[in-house]
This record gives C-alpha cells, structure tokens and sequence, in this order.
C-alpha cells in the first residue's frame, strides 16, 4: 500500500496454554489500519475475531497518537476485550470483558554534537530522522 494511504495491517494469532491444568485454546484473525499522519496526529483502528475456542468474539482497539515537533509522540489508546471461561473442579467460571484506557508517552533521545535532543526532531536544514524498531515476543 502506498505511504500516503496509511497502513493495513493483517494477522492472525494460534494460542494454546495451560492455566491450573485448564487448557485454553483459540485462533484469532486480526485486521487493524492506521490512517496517514494529518497535522502530526495518526489514527488507528482495528478489531480481531476469535473464531474458535470458549471465548468467540471479536476484540477492538483505537489509538490516537500525537507527535510533537521534538519527536515526542503522546498515545491515548482504547482496547476492549473478551476473557473466556474456564472448568476448574468441574464448576464453569464465566466470561468476563475489559475495557482499558491508556495514556502513553514516548521519547529517545539521541547524543549529537549541538547536545542531547529527542530522536525524530525535525532540523529545516539537516533533514528528518525517523526510527523504527521491530520486536519479536514468544
């Protein structure tokens, strides 16, 4: 997809754990997009639907990000989502749900020769810097 039409994003998750000698297992696909950055504030949206498991349902989630000219970037983030139940000594516990709300603030900061400054600063005559960092979970 092109730049200056955001970004679409696509994933699908396979969980299999064991809780209590309880094992819980489902399958979730994910689509989410995040809209192109307009006046240095970014909109993303997206939801997932776990189609097999105790818990069917879809997930949802929104984030409002805010970049400051110093790179900062303010995020306020909102997430539902959907517990399943479990049996524990043949006695079923209920789904719950969960609604989350987040206020996340983001800075690194670089050493350069004029002094610390945050990375993603914005210099008239020296151009942008932009990092991105991947992380791998399991």
């Amino acid at each position: 997809m092109p730049k200056n039409l955001g970004t679409l994003t696509l994933g699908h998750d396979i969980i299999n754990y064991n809780y209590s000698n309880q094992p819980n297992k489902y399958n979730m696909a994910k689509i989410g997009y995040t809209f192109p950055e307009f006046k240095r504030v970014t909109l993303s949206l997206g939801t997932g639907y776990k189609y097999t498991g105790s818990d069917n349902g879809f997930d949802i989630y929104a984030n409002l990000a805010y970049r400051t000219k110093s790179g900062r970037v303010i995020n306020v983030n909102y997430q539902y989502n959907q517990m399943g139940g479990y049996i524990i000594n043949n006695m079923f516990l209920p789904m719950s749900s969960r609604h989350s709300i987040n206020l996340v603030v983001n800075d690194a900061f670089a050493l350069l020769p004029s002094g610390i400054k945050s990375i993603g600063y914005t210099d008239e005559n020296k151009g942008y810097v932009d990092v991105v960092t991947f992380s791998l979970l399991y």
